[in-house]
């Protein structure tokens, strides 16, 4: 069966996946141009600082350590559901805080709203993750991971692509703007999403129980089961190669490409494109637990391999050539890890769990930010990406070397 067939049929069958998705793919839209047009911002206000743009990143993924975990909770024990509508208008309202932001004296606030962005955004990835089990069951996780890793794809195709072409045209304020009306219209159709009877019996079970002894039955829960911790590490070393990327890509912009909000939208657009193309190989995942574990090591590998690449690139159209097929490898690896993820877990901790996966490794985004932001005030952009690339690299092989001794489990430890 097709990718596409999968995704139709779901779409077509859940009502309550559908509007979520909907929901999701505009939210993402206009999160994207927020990217582009902050990224811009950041480095108009600072004369074109890769420090100041990896410093901005940081503020804004590395509050989603703490958030991430105290969402995990929340989605064990309350409605997840109503969780998502307000999260959704708050990080409206954060949104507009950015129209405010027009002079150097003012630099500290956009680091304030960056700070109060990732943390919303935390909590709602995490609460979210935690709701699309419930709405579409376990049995057709790697269909509906598919779609919305096609939704981060478009997204960044159209946000990233035609966000820079945009924001020149009509200015930074109007992508602003616009990231702020696709939460409100994510928060109206989550709204319509049918409440779900398990939503009753979390809220009953939070009276009884304490915040504290919930977060660390969590952590319990993950110390005692070595595969998802493992599955988290993994995620982890990579994701803090991957804080480098965008930074990278800034600085080679402002360096090599010509500096513009376009080239950049360009660049952060052939990511997307490579997420599109690897939702096209949904059909392969989901169905062979041992060939999944490989892929996700091998997929780690050549990631690392190839921004590597990437960085050495003199023209931007083979930089952006390259971008496209290292972006698909990398979305390969999320297409992955998600279902395999979710899989391993007991019902009654998903939440907690995805939280401490959320957290970690946002946790390391937020650290490869910055770490490659100061890297690149003494260093060639090329040298930092080979460094990105190798931290990308390096779970893939030492995940891949533990498949080889035959230390990871044979089928999902839950079922």
């Amino acid at each position: 069966m097709s990718a596409s067939t999968d995704y139709v049929r779901l779409l077509r069958t859940n009502r309550d996946f559908r509007l979520m998705w909907a929901g999701e793919f505009v939210s993402l839209l206009g999160d994207s141009f927020n990217i582009v047009a902050t990224i811009g911002l950041t480095m108009a206000l600072t004369g074109g600082s890769g420090l100041s743009v990896g410093l901005m990143l940081a503020t804004r993924t590395l509050p989603r350590l703490l958030f991430s975990n105290v969402a995990g909770v929340w989605a064990d024990r309350y409605d997840r559901r109503r969780l998502l509508v307000v999260l959704d208008l708050l990080l409206a309202m954060a949104a507009l805080g950015y129209l405010l932001v027009h002079e150097p004296a003012r630099l500290w606030l956009l680091y304030a709203l960056s700070v109060l962005m990732g943390a919303l955004g935390a909590a709602f990835g995490t609460v979210r993750s935690a709701f699309v089990p419930d709405v579409v069951g376990k049995e057709v996780l790697a269909a509906a991971a598919g779609l919305t890793q096609m939704s981060f794809g478009m997204t960044l195709l159209l946000g990233n692509g035609l966000g820079g072409i945009a924001i020149v045209a009509v200015g930074r304020d109007m992508a602003f703007v616009i990231n702020a009306a696709s939460f409100a219209f994510s928060a109206f159709c989550t709204r319509l999403v049918r409440t779900r009877a398990e939503a009753g019996t979390r809220s009953a079970r939070a009276e009884s129980r304490s915040f504290r002894r919930d977060l660390a039955e969590g952590t319990r829960y993950l110390r005692a089961h070595p595969f998802l911790a493992g599955m988290i590490a993994t995620d982890a070393v990579w994701t803090l190669g991957g804080g480098g990327v965008f930074v990278v890509l800034a600085v080679l912009n402002s360096e090599r490409f010509g500096g513009g909000d376009e080239t950049m939208g360009l660049l952060y657009g052939m990511v997307g494109l490579g997420g599109l193309l690897a939702a096209m190989l949904r059909p392969l995942v989901g169905r062979r637990w041992k060939r999944e574990l490989v892929l996700l090591g091998l997929s780690s590998v050549l990631d690392g391999t190839m921004f590597g690449l990437v960085v050495l690139c003199p023209w931007l159209w083979l930089a952006a050539a390259l971008l496209v097929l290292r972006s698909a490898i990398s979305w390969v690896f999320g297409l992955v890890y998600f279902p395999l993820l979710v899989q391993s877990i007991d019902d009654e901790v998903r939440g907690r769990v995805l939280g401490l996966d959320h957290g970690a490794a946002f946790a390391m985004l937020g650290t490869g930010n910055l770490v490659h932001g100061v890297l690149a005030t003494v260093m060639s952009p090329t040298a930092v990406g080979w460094i990105a690339g190798g931290l990308m690299a390096l779970p893939g092989v030492l995940w891949l070397a533990a498949f080889a001794a035959g230390r990871l489990p044979d089928a999902p430890p839950v079922t």
